[in-house]
């Protein structure tokens, strides 16, 4: 059975699979509800589609938004860091100009007094 039942046979028979089925139906299916059928299964596929189409754009702007956003707070962060870095060295600056500064002071004092 599966020597004659495979992919490869049904893509090969599929035309010939299709032109039966199109025959049969307009030959058995009166044309008054055929055509209608066939517009309205045509609508549904086309709507589908389109439903598809609109949750793939929805997921991608969602996507986009979430990444922008990912983006956005990793640029905060390192400027958030910077900024501290900036600060902690601005911080041992004046540390040590008030370590000098008092550093002279005695000095300056102990000199004059002695």
């Amino acid at each position: 059975m599966g020597i004659f039942f495979n992919q490869e046979n049904l893509i090969l028979s599929l035309p010939l699979i299709t032109l039966c089925t199109t025959y049969a139906f307009f030959k058995y299916v009166p044309l008054q509800y055929g055509v209608p059928a066939l517009i309205g299964l045509g609508l549904l596929l086309k709507l589908r589609a389109k439903i598809i189409s609109r949750r793939a754009d929805r997921a991608q702007k969602d996507i986009d938004e979430s990444l922008i956003r990912d983006l956005a707070e990793d640029e905060d962060r390192i400027k958030a860091r910077d900024e501290a870095k900036a600060s902690k060295k601005q911080q041992k600056a004046n540390e040590k100009l008030r370590k000098r500064l008092s550093a002279e002071r005695k000095t300056s004092s102990g000199g004059g007094g002695g």
